[in-house]
């Protein structure tokens, strides 16, 4: 691991630069505007939530088995695999569509497959038709996706990156949240199909949400600068970054080190090209680390929670319908406020820290849940069946530490800009892959060996430990553009924002509430002549 200077925020060498915003995020305009936009981009997703906790609540239904031919555990496998493959296909349309129109465009791409998908799965009448409606739905996701992450962090405040990069996933469980207790209401409510067509129907709104607003959001300024189109980055920067402040030392510093390091990546070529992402070292680590990331975070006991709880609970006992599906509302309810503690927390401790509370927790309580499992087996009892319940609980908690806020921020960190949509693509493609794999797997082998396949993942978790140990470096208190230097080596990227940051100096002084944490020097140099200078 390459170690840095670790400090409480996503500064690195902005830190210290007076910048005209509040320290509470909450009373500062551009800060408040800025967060309700991330926050509306997020939106994306609650399609995926909502569809994982769809499917396994209906599962539930008798009035969604009938007209899909009570599928056996196989035929599960391959109704989720149909979305899996929908996610494959679309990873490299995804990657080009954001680099070469942005990633507003590629967020509306995906999101009009969504609105597709949900029209399809809910007015089938034949297993086939559904299974057509979910690959629609996986070509839909994955674009959004891409776009989404890319935009979200190229476009937070730095000193706020940190949260809300983390922040981003977390409304996968709203959802969540909203599929679950949508079905366990119909089903308690109303008979027939529309205890599942009802469900299917509401999945369509995330997207029509997103069409409607993320043209009033800004592009990029990173895709933006790359583009050429460096005076309208510049403006949104100092709108969002600085409430309208042109000499704004930060944001003068900000735009020279996004400019610096694209104009490096443009000479190197770095990640420009499919063949450029696996030219030099760095790029080879970079896709390495992902490529492991998106593993272990598809190899843990979570994948089988998530996509069959309902005959793991069976498994333990509680074979009830609306049991069933209450137990997996309130699951999806505490993997909420887990994951958003978590995304607070990623703001406060090291990204490798939290990797390890999370899969050390996993693994303590699988074990467990594996004990518990296998003296369930021998002598069921009521008493047993609920400790089983309370560790499927404790062990999605667990993984919610990391890999709800982390999965996305992380690989968006590490990639530089050139190659960020392509190694977000290549990371979910991978994920995909093995999700194709593990949703056929997952319910043949708790149908077949049950709790012995418990076993195989306490194996699993600590092979995934090991990985994070030796691989993954630590991110924490860097830029975005700053986080290269541990792939790439020294650059003089942060001597360039230093340079523009003087420009700061002489502009009004900021209120006392404002973020001031600079020594004043005495150095006077305009903000027009260090954006003349970085543009040369």
């Amino acid at each position: 691991m390459v170690a840095g200077a670790v400090e409480k925020s996503g500064l690195g060498s902005l830190a210290g630069l007076p910048n005209n915003t509040h320290r509470q995020w909450w009373r500062d305009p551009a800060l408040l505007r800025l967060d309700i936009i991330m926050i509306c981009i997020s939106v994306v997703q609650v399609t995926g939530g909502y569809d994982q906790s769809l499917l396994g609540s209906l599962q539930a239904l008798d009035t969604w088995l009938e007209p899909m031919g009570y599928p056996n555990a196989s035929q599960i496998g391959t109704i989720s695999i149909l979305m899996i493959a929908g996610n494959i296909a679309s990873t490299y349309p995804a990657q080009w569509i954001c680099d070469k129109y942005g990633r507003r465009w590629t967020i509306v791409f995906g999101s009009l497959f969504c609105i597709a998908s949900a029209l399809v799965q809910t007015f089938s009448y034949s297993r086939g038709q559904y299974m057509a409606g979910r690959f629609l739905l996986g070509f839909g996701v994955t674009p959004s996706i891409v776009g989404a992450s890319c935009l979200v962090n190229e476009l937070s405040h730095p000193r706020q990156r940190p949260f809300i990069g983390a922040a981003y996933n977390v409304i996968w469980y709203i959802g969540s949240i909203i599929a679950t207790w949508l079905c366990y209401g119909l089903t308690s409510h109303i008979s027939g199909s529309w205890q599942w067509r009802g469900p299917s129907i509401v999945q369509l709104l995330p997207s029509l949400f997103i069409l409607a607003t993320i043209f009033l959001f800004p592009e990029s300024p990173r895709w933006l600068i790359a583009k050429g189109r460096e005076e309208e980055a510049l403006e949104i920067l100092i709108k969002h970054h600085a409430n309208g402040d042109r000499e704004d030392p930060m944001v003068l510093a900000e735009y020279s080190e996004i400019r610096e390091t694209l104009r490096l990546e443009a000479e190197q070529q770095n990640g420009t090209t499919w063949k450029s992402t696996i030219a030099t070292p760095g790029n080879r680590r970079r896709l390495l680390v992902i490529g492991v990331l998106a593993t272990i975070n598809s190899w843990t006991g979570q994948g089988i929670i998530s996509y069959y709880l309902t005959p793991v609970l069976k498994g333990a006992g509680i074979t009830e319908t609306l049991p069933i599906l209450g137990i997996t509302g309130g699951n999806s309810i505490c993997n909420f406020f887990v994951a958003a503690f978590s995304a607070w927390l990623a703001g406060k401790i090291a990204r490798r820290t939290q990797f390890f509370i999370s899969y050390g927790g996993m693994l303590v309580t699988h074990v467990i849940m594996t004990i518990l499992s296998a003296t369930y087996a021998k002598t069921p009892s009521v008493t047993i069946g609920n400790a089983i319940v309370a560790f499927l609980y404790l062990e999605s908690a667990f993984y919610n530490v990391a890999m709800n806020p982390l999965v996305y921020a992380y690989p968006t960190e590490i990639l530089s800009f050139s190659m960020r949509a392509k190694g977000l693509s290549f990371s979910l493609f991978v994920t995909f892959i093995w999700y194709l794999i593990t949703n056929y797997v997952h319910p043949v082998a708790l149908a077949s060996i049950g709790y012995w396949y418990y076993v195989f993942f306490c194996f699993i978790y600590a092979i995934e430990i090991a990985a994070i140990y030796f691989l993954f470096p630590e991110t924490r208190g860097r830029t975005l553009e700053e986080v290269g230097e541990i792939f790439d080596g020294p650059s003089d990227i942060a001597a360039h924002a230093q340079v523009a940051a003087a420009a700061g100096h002489h502009s009004p002084e900021i209120d006392d509430e404002k973020v001031d944490l600079a020594q004043e020097d005495n150095k006077e140099v305009s903000s027009s002549q260090v954006v003349e200078e970085v543009k040369q």
